[in-house]
């Protein structure tokens, strides 16, 4: 019998510590989101001063020329657009995240400015 307590004692054990494990394996990146998004408004201005314009910057790239219709004078293309842009809420101190300096989040979870193409 006192070798069965052992395998049980040992399986708890075993258990326990992987359970342990798990909680308190939060990775860097995880708490830093936690962190970051806490209280964080999409809905709002990402600017400490709110009287302050945000500046964002825009990469146009031609990524393909689907259509040219001479005629009409008509181009249809496929353009990759990239904006940029300061998010005075988004920011923190690498040293206080193991040196984590880049953090990805989904677009729809972060302010975005409204940005429209058109051509007349």
């Amino acid at each position: 019998m006192a070798g069965f307590h052992g395998v049980v004692t040992t399986y708890t054990t075993v258990v326990m510590f992987l359970a342990l494990g798990a909680a308190l394996n939060i990775t860097t990146e995880n708490r830093l989101r936690t962190v970051l998004m806490t209280g964080y408004n999409s809905g709002v201005r990402p600017k400490i001063n709110s009287t302050e314009a945000i500046a964002v910057y825009l990469d146009v790239a031609l990524h393909q020329v689907i259509e040219v219709v001479s005629k009409s004078q008509l181009l249809i293309t496929n353009l990759r657009v990239k904006h940029y842009w300061k998010d005075e809420f988004l920011v923190w101190d690498p040293a206080e995240f193991s040196g984590l300096s880049k953090i990805r989040i989904p677009s729809e979870q972060i302010w975005r400015p409204d940005i429209y193409l058109f051509n007349r």
